[in-house]
């Protein structure tokens, strides 16, 4: 009979000492997502609404709206930050827990 106790950084290991320490980050990882999956439903609302507006103001002036460019950027960048994060792609967690984006999305290790 083997009463060799094995260390979690060895290998064959026990993990139950390492997934103990880690359970309640990810059911607060959980929460996190779950927010982030009500407000990514929401930017998909206000994206739709931005390309009806474009539309309407191409249609109108024959010319984009510059401002409506620079908000549809963000909000495209947001919904990849939020897409990156929901996937466990990247740890950083976009708006309300961080600033708001501006322009083209960067890496994980640029923005963190």
């Amino acid at each position: 009979m083997n009463t060799e106790v094995s260390k979690p950084d060895q290998p064959g290991g026990s993990d139950a000492e390492e997934g103990g320490n880690d359970e309640p980050s990810i059911w607060k990882r959980l929460l996190f997502m779950l927010l982030c999956a009500v407000l990514y439903s929401v930017a998909e609302v206000v994206l739709f609404a931005l390309v009806v507006l474009q539309f309407f103001f191409k249609l109108i002036t024959g010319g984009t709206n510059e401002r409506l460019l620079l908000f549809g950027q963000s909000i495209a960048t947001y919904i990849y930050q939020i897409v990156q994060y929901l996937n466990f792609n990247c740890e950083y967690m976009p708006f309300p827990f961080n600033d708001w984006p501006r322009g083209a999305p960067l890496d994980c290790e640029e923005e963190a």
